[in-house]
């Protein structure tokens, strides 16, 4: 049985080549397989610190919404309240049993609202009318400010119009209803969104990968004819010569397979290690998990199988019919051809034109992906806005940025049209979608937006659409849509009353009135994440802000910060002037493009006395006086008729405390205790020190409970990557009883909670050491019995290049703010689409050199002829190189065609929309230009890697179809 070894066992290069050929292809399902795994799952994990405990469901009614959700579900009827002006807001019902879950809170007594002082509003029932006396209400936890809050009888007895329900829920990308903190399901169901759109693509190569091994299949057999026809001659029956071929073509793909594996797995990690050392932030530690070996043990699984038929297939065809049957008649010559059109016109000298439609299929598949993944490309552009944005220049996304909303009016002085907007990301009914907060007249004048449908809104409570937004969750004008907190828990329910389109990535997202969009978000009052504006190319940069005291003290240097934007796309180089009446300092400033920097003056020593102070469109009075400025420390909310400590530092012999009619002394530590006033309401604690008068707004409240007054500061304020810094919050107890209260301090990757009980005027402090961070702005709070929060910033600097080595070498979790984590899964993203355009590229010269070697075998006698009539195999390789660019540009044009078609189904089925965005199936000229050339590129690589070999072999060798 001698021929059985030959045909299983002996290898030529042909054979080795073959092997090659499968292992590229192979490399491309294996690697695609481990990064697409690895991004989803690392999604997840990045945005896992902003999970969400409970979904938001709408129903019509309470009894639907107790049969519709479960058992443990919060329902909260809702109805409508009117106030004596005739305006409407939402009445909600706080079951006794919900008080404390999910954030919601029973008010106290009767009803709480949005009033400042006690008032009478009708609560309109479905069955009956009721008188409610709403007291103001401080803090409405997760539900908006704008909404009346009572018990949930007083509600049903009135027969509320519809009801919400909230329930616990451990899926992260709920099919149902809206998750209470949405940036979780946002990201992960975006991912999931952009992974499909990528296996479909992948399932297109994998077709052209089961193409390319039957065809090197094809050939490696071919290569055995002589064999066969021995074999059989000699009294070996077909099905004896056809196990063997198949067993040699699926150990050809097992080795290849194995081979492929390891390409897989190294090619892909080379991409993270490129990626790292160009400075891309990417957390992918690609790690062959017990879920991914499973996945990439039956991909390959197939890819054997696929072998080992191809083999038996093509090993039948080769044993059937007579032993001495055998073609030989000449293959080389065009006029053997059958006419063929597209030959005819590109008239290729060796190769058959019939090449064209093999090499069309193998290289649509890299044509698909390649514009999937340029369509996908645009996905990282819906992390952020379009356009010229005025945000924080260290912020590690837009979304971490807070800027003052007053920049808004400096802006518009200079005759430059605003946007104040607050971003936000949500889920509803198992989409992920962008929104945003903002006054809609500034956003159309910044975007050029047009109401399609509806009108523009006018409340809290209502809110536009993008058209794409509007189709992606199913809503139109008079519809009511939940929404969902976006990086903390939140809870708003707004009727769509208009539809709007940009024509660009702001047709996606759901457009909210400011003030919702802020409960919505960590975004305080006063303060928007970016500021969109409308800029000519020649604008100067701006000042915006000037950050100065009203009054120093004697002796003291003044220490004046502007901040300065550069609003263009264009580096600039801006003076900035600081003027204090005859006294001129300037400063010259170096801007990039859209960079939003502070300047800094020092003025020096001034005589005590009156100055009048200007830096760009800023101008404001400016004391120097006999001492120094006195401040005052006291809570912002404070409880009704009791004593309360302050702290005025800086204080003059003389100084005293003032509120409502009661003027204390401040004693020689500078505390005095004041009694606050019986009646709630806003008041001005006034303090006098040295001949000099300030105040500060307080808020005398029922709701305010006595607890300790936190502060927290971070040292050092700008860290390096490698330090560890200390959070540090001081502790005071400014009630005239003993205190305890739980203080919970949060930082990036770490947090701490404890009790802290103080005595009256007693301080103390509690240390944190925070986790070394990537470079970046970062938060660090402090909150005392789950009320008012404090905040400091600092920012970590360092190399990003470090940063992301360290972040892909594990050092780093995922946590680190909202803005760090969209900016590594947009890293991600990055690596795996160049990863994966760079596992196709390799594929398809692998695909390619299998079709043009079976071209090239095809002309064997033509290519005989040409050497035994003296050609040489540097003339013969020109020859295949001008046909494989004819056949290459005729097949790389029909392929970008192929792959536009494709592309349009995947459109038409709803596939391509991933983050909320509808992606564009209509690549640009552009794009399709480097389609067509990459394609024609691989093409004359495969001819090169098909032709080097056969070229050098003998006349006697090419005519017999030798491997060498």
């Amino acid at each position: 049985m001698n021929y059985i070894r030959v045909l299983v066992a002996r290898w030529s290069r042909r054979d080795w080549l073959a092997v090659l050929v499968v292992a590229l292809v192979a490399a491309l399902l294996v690697g695609t397989a481990l990064l697409v795994v690895t991004t989803g799952e690392q999604t997840t994990k990045l945005a896992a610190e902003f999970d969400s405990n409970g979904t938001i469901t709408s129903y019509d009614s309470p009894a639907g919404a107790r049969a519709g959700a479960g058992s443990e579900a919060v329902v909260l009827p809702l109805s409508t309240a009117t106030n004596a002006d005739g305006e409407s807001t939402t009445a909600v019902g706080i079951p006794t049993a919900a008080d404390g879950r999910f954030g919601l809170s029973l008010p106290p007594e009767g009803a709480v609202g949005p009033v400042t002082s006690e008032a009478m509003w009708t609560l309109d029932g479905e069955a009956a009318t009721e008188q409610l006396a709403v007291t103001p209400g401080s803090d409405a936890g997760i539900l908006p400010q704008t909404w009346v809050r009572v018990d949930a009888a007083t509600v049903e007895a009135a027969g509320p119009a519809s009801a919400i329900a909230i329930e616990a829920t451990d899926d992260p990308t709920p099919d149902k209803g809206t998750p209470l903190v949405g940036v979780l399901a946002f990201l992960a169901g975006g991912a999931s969104d952009m992974m499909s759109i990528l296996w479909g693509g992948v399932a297109i190569a994998g077709v052209v990968v089961a193409v390319t091994i039957a065809n090197v299949v094809q050939a490696v057999i071919a290569d055995r004819e002589r064999t066969i026809r021995v074999a059989r001659a000699t009294g070996a029956t077909p099905r004896r010569v056809r196990l063997p071929l198949a067993a040699r073509a699926g150990l050809l793909t097992g080795v290849g397979a194995l081979f492929g594996y390891a390409l897989g797995v190294i090619i892909p990690n080379i991409a993270v290690n490129i990626a790292i050392s160009l400075g891309l932030p990417t957390t992918l530690t690609l790690q062959v998990t017990p879920r991914i070996a499973l996945l990439l043990s039956g991909t390959l699984g197939v890819l054997v199988g696929v072998g080992l038929l191809s083999g038996y297939l093509t090993a039948r065809a080769a044993t059937m019919g007579s032993v001495v049957t055998h073609d030989t008649a000449p293959s080389g010559g065009h006029g053997q051809d059958t006419p063929d059109p597209v030959g005819e016109l590109l008239q290729p000298t060796l190769l058959s034109p019939r090449t064209v439609l093999p090499a069309t299929a193998t290289l649509s598949a890299f044509a698909v992906i390649v514009l999937l993944v340029a369509s996908l490309g645009g996905v990282g552009a819906s992390f952020t806005t379009a356009g010229t944005t005025l945000a924080e220049t260290e912020a590690a996304h837009p979304v971490n940025s807070n800027v003052p909303e007053g920049y808004v009016g400096v802006l518009d002085d200079s005759d430059i049209a605003t946007s104040p907007e607050v971003l936000l990301f949500g889920h509803h009914n198992g989409e992920s979608y962008l929104a945003r907060g903002g006054n809609y007249e500034d956003f159309a004048a910044v975007t050029g937006a047009d109401l399609l449908d509806g009108r523009a809104p006018t409340g809290s409570d209502e809110a536009v659409v993008g058209t794409h937004a509007a189709e992606l969750l199913g809503v139109e004008p008079g519809e009511e849509l939940v929404v969902g907190g976006s990086t903390e828990r939140g809870i708003a329910r707004v009727t769509v009353v208009g539809v709007y389109r940009t024509g660009g990535i702001d047709d996606n997202q759901v457009f909210l009135p400011l003030s919702t969009a802020r409960h919505l978000s960590t975004v305080e009052t006063g303060y928007v994440n970016i500021v969109r504006t409308s800029v000519s190319a020649d604008t100067d940069p701006v000042v915006v802000s000037l950050d100065t005291p009203a009054r120093v003290g004697p002796g003291k240097s003044l220490q004046v910060t502007a901040t300065v934007w550069n609003p263009t796309d264009d580096a600039q180089e801006f003076g900035v002037p600081l003027t204090l009446d005859n006294e001129r300092i300037d400063r010259i400033v170096s801007l990039e493009p859209q960079e939003l920097t502070t300047v800094e003056f020092e003025a020096t020593t001034l005589e005590p006395g009156q100055y009048t102070l200007a830096v760009g469109p800023f101008e404001q009075p400016l004391r120097v006086g006999q001492s120094p400025p006195a401040t005052l420390t006291i809570p912002a909310e404070l409880p009704p008729d009791t004593a309360v400590q302050v702290l005025v530092e800086n204080a003059s012999a003389d100084a005293t405390v003032t509120v409502a009619n009661e003027t204390v002394s401040v004693g020689e530590e500078g505390r005095a205790w004041l009694r606050t006033p019986s009646v709630g309401d806003s008041y001005e604690v006034v303090v006098r020190s040295g001949g000099e008068t300030f105040s500060e707004p307080i808020q005398v409240t029922a709701e305010a409970g006595q607890r300790l007054v936190g502060s927290v500061a971070v040292e050092p304020s700008t860290p390096g990557v490698a330090v560890t810094p200390t959070a540090t919050a001081t502790l005071w107890n400014p009630w005239n009883r003993t205190v305890e209260s739980t203080v919970s301090i949060e930082g990036p990757g770490t947090d701490s909670t404890e009790m802290v009980q103080l005595d009256p005027g007693e301080e103390t402090e509690l240390q944190l050491s925070l986790a070394r961070r990537p470079a970046g702005r970062y938060t660090v709070s402090v909150a005392v019995d789950d009320g008012r929060t404090e905040t400091a910033t600092y920012r970590v600097t360092g190399d990003e290049r470090l940063a992301s080595a360290l972040a892909a070498g594990g050092h780093y979790g995922g946590g680190g703010g909202l803005g760090n984590a969209i900016e590594y899964v947009v890293g991600n993203l990055s690596v795996l689409l160049a990863a994966m355009v760079g596992l196709t590229a390799l594929t398809i010269v692998g695909a390619m050199s299998a079709v043009l070697s079976r071209a090239v075998r095809a002309r064997r006698q033509t290519l005989a002829i040409y050497r035994a009539t003296g050609a040489s195999p540097r003339r013969i390789f020109r020859v295949v190189i001008a046909d494989a660019v004819r056949i290459g540009a005729a097949s790389a044009a029909l392929a970008v065609v192929v792959a536009l078609a494709v592309v349009a189904v995947f459109d038409a089925v709803g596939l391509l929309t991933a983050f909320g965005i509808t992606l564009n199936p209509w690549p640009s000229v552009t794009i399709l230009g480097l389609v067509f050339l990459g394609s024609l590129v691989l093409t004359v690589i495969g001819a090169i890697v098909s032709t080097r070999s056969v070229v050098r072999l003998s006349v006697r060798a090419v005519l017999r179809g030798s491997s060498g």
